[in-house]
C-alpha cells in the first residue's frame, strides 16, 4: 500500500509554499523604511532567513522529540508547560479574529530600526514552522525535516533577495517607502483588500517572537532532563545546545525592542497572554472542574480532534513531562 505520508520532493514543496506568500508583497517596505538604504535592506532579508533557521532548527528537534503534530502547543505540553501552552492558545486564537494595531516601526535610521526590520523579514520566513507542526504527516522525518526546511529556507531567501531587487529597479527608493504595500505602487486596485493586513503583521510578529522564545526555552529544559537521565533517542534530529541558546537571545532581543518604540503593540500581546494563564487557572485546570464539566471538556476535545483532523481520538493524549 502507497504511503500517505509526505516524501522529501513533497516536503520541500510544501516548505517553499507555505514561506513564499503574502510577506513577499507586505514586508518590503517596512524592511526600506526602517533600514533607509537599499543594499542594508537586502542584508537584512538574509539576516531574517539566517534567523528563520536557527528557529526552525529548533522546531524540528523539538517535533522530532515529541513525534506529535501541534506545533508550540504540543512541544510546550511535552516540556510540562502545560500553563504557557494553553495562554499562547489564547494569544494566537485572538490573532486569528483579525486585532489591528498601529505600526511601532520607526522611521529613523537607528540599530532599532535595523532589528525591526529583521523583525518585519521574520514574519515573511515564518511560514517554515508548518512542516514541524504536521510531522505525524512526514515520512523520516528526522531526515526530511531538516533537508526539505533548508532547503525551503535557502530558496526562499534568494527569490525574497531577488524580488526586493527587482522592485528596487522598478520604483525609487522613496516610492518604495511610501508605498504601504510594494505592490500596491504597481497594481493598488487589485490588492486594495491588504490595507489592514500591514498592521496586524506588527501584533502576529511580537506573537510569534515570544512563542518561539518560550520554545527554546522549553527545549533547553528538555535536552538538560534528557542529559541527566541519559537518554538517547535515535530517532532525533539533534542540535547543538548552542542554537536553542542563541536564538532565545534572538528571540528575547525581538520581544523587547518593540518596547522601545511603540509600547501598544507588544503591550496587546503581553495583555492576551495574561488572560490566556486566566482562563488556565480558572477554568482549564482539570482539578478545578466539577464532574459534568469534565465530561463535557473531553466530548469537546474529542470533538474537536475529529472535527479539524489534527488528532486521533483514540491515541491517548500528549504525555506531560516533569
Amino acid at each position: 500500500m502507497t504511503s500517505q505520508k509526505l516524501n522529501l520532493v513533497q516536503c520541500i514543496a510544501y516548505c517553499i509554499g507555505d514561506i513564499i506568500g503574502s510577506g513577499i508583497f507586505v514586508t518590503p517596505a517596512y524592511v526600506l523604511s526602517n533600514t533607509q538604504s537599499a543594499w542594508l535592506s537586502l542584508i537584512v532579508w538574509v539576516i531574517g532567513g539566517v534567523i528563520s533557521a536557527l528557529a526552525a532548527a529548533v522546531y524540528i528537534e523539538f517535533a522530532t522529540t515529541c513525534k506529535r503534530s501541534g506545533g508550540d502547543f504540543a512541544f510546550l505540553l511535552y516540556a510540562g508547560w502545560r500553563t504557557l501552552a494553553t495562554a499562547f492558545y489564547v494569544v494566537v486564537s485572538s490573532t486569528a479574529v483579525g486585532l489591528e494595531n498601529a505600526s511601532f516601526f520607526d522611521k529613523k535610521t537607528t540599530a532599532g530600526g535595523i532589528v525591526l526590520g529583521i523583525f518585519s523579514c521574520i514574519f515573511a520566513f515564518n511560514g517554515w514552522a508548518l512542516l514541524p507542526i504536521s510531522i505525524e504527516e512526514v515520512d523520516h522525518p528526522k531526515r526530511n525535516l531538516p533537508i526539505s526546511t533548508a532547503i525551503g529556507l535557502i530558496v526562499s531567501i534568494v527569490v525574497y533577495v531577488l524580488m526586493n531587487a527587482s522592485y528596487l529597479t522598478v520604483l525609487t527608493v522613496d516610492e518604495f517607502k511610501s508605498a504601504e504595500t510594494v505592490i500596491t505602487g504597481i497594481l493598488t486596485i487589485c490588492i486594495s483588500f491588504l490595507g489592514s493586513l500591514n498592521d496586524l503583521i506588527n501584533y502576529t510578529s511580537f506573537t510569534f517572537a515570544l512563542q518561539q522564545l518560550c520554545v527554546s526555552c522549553a527545549l533547553i529544559w528538555v535536552k538538560w532532563q534528557k542529559w541527566i537521565r541519559n537518554e538517547v533517542d535515535p530517532d532525533v534530529f539533534e542540535v547543538p545546545v548552542v542554537v536553542p541558546i542563541l536564538y532565545a537571545v534572538v528571540a528575547l532581543v525581538i520581544t523587547i525592542i518593540p518596547f522601545t518604540t511603540d509600547w501598544r503593540i507588544p503591550m496587546y500581546g503581553t495583555v492576551m497572554f495574561i488572560v490566556g494563564l486566566t482562563v488556565h487557572f480558572l477554568i482549564l485546570r482539570r482539578k478545578r472542574l466539577p464532574r459534568f464539566l469534565k465530561v463535557i471538556d473531553e466530548k469537546l476535545l474529542t470533538l474537536g480532534r475529529i472535527a479539524l483532523d489534527c488528532h486521533n481520538p483514540d491515541v491517548e493524549p500528549l504525555e506531560l513531562h516533569a
